[in-house]
């Protein structure tokens, strides 16, 4: 026996033949085009039977993707986790995956709430970074959304604040934790 797949428009999968168990299937991308699904069976004789049925293929978009966190203004220090999130919208389920061109994937990969929202914290290394959000759905399509990282700056857990005393001209010095609005690499001596 001989099988073929095919809608009003085209035809959907070459000709094949049944399995031992007689059974066939035919996997193919759809269109709003395509309004008839038909199936042609032949047998070795030459006789022919033909089925069809009426369908309605919906089209659907691609996901689309609101990016929070992290900003491109941000401070971000190698041993601090970034907090890493987006809502990610489609009405179809969603997979997505965080990528660093530093680094590869980045292990967040949680599934998605039911707002559409995604998050999750994680280190860098130090290094200018361009993250990549790339979300797809069950149909295939997908969106990859990036942008670059300021830097991630190399551990800096403690400046130095230095206070002079005029009276009697002494110099004391206190060990402040910095603040994310300050630059890495501005340092106080004493």
């Amino acid at each position: 026996m001989q099988v073929i797949w095919s809608s009003d428009a085209r035809e959907l999968c070459p000709e094949s033949n049944p399995d031992i168990n007689g059974e066939t299937s035919c996997l193919a991308p759809l269109t709003p085009s395509d309004t008839q699904l038909k199936l042609q069976v032949t047998d070795p004789e030459g006789e022919e039977c033909l089925t069809s049925i009426t369908i309605d293929v919906q089209e659907t978009e691609a996901p689309t993707i609101t990016l929070i966190f992290p900003t491109a203004a941000g401070f971000y220090y190698s041993d601090q986790p970034i907090h890493f999130s987006a809502i990610i919208n489609d009405t179809e389920y969603l997979t997505y995956t965080w990528e660093s061109n530093q680094e590869g994937e980045i292990g967040l990969s949680s599934s998605p709430y039911s707002d559409g929202s995604i998050s999750g914290y994680t280190t860098l290394t130090e290094g200018q970074h361009a993250i990549t959000l790339m979300v797809e759905d069950t149909s295939g399509k997908y969106l990859p959304k990036m942008w670059r990282l300021r830097s991630v700056v190399p551990t800096m857990s403690r400046f130095v604040h230095a206070v002079v005393d005029h009276s009697d001209w002494s110099l004391s010095c206190q060990t402040t934790t910095p603040k994310p609005e300050q630059s890495a690499h501005r340092r106080f001596l004493c």
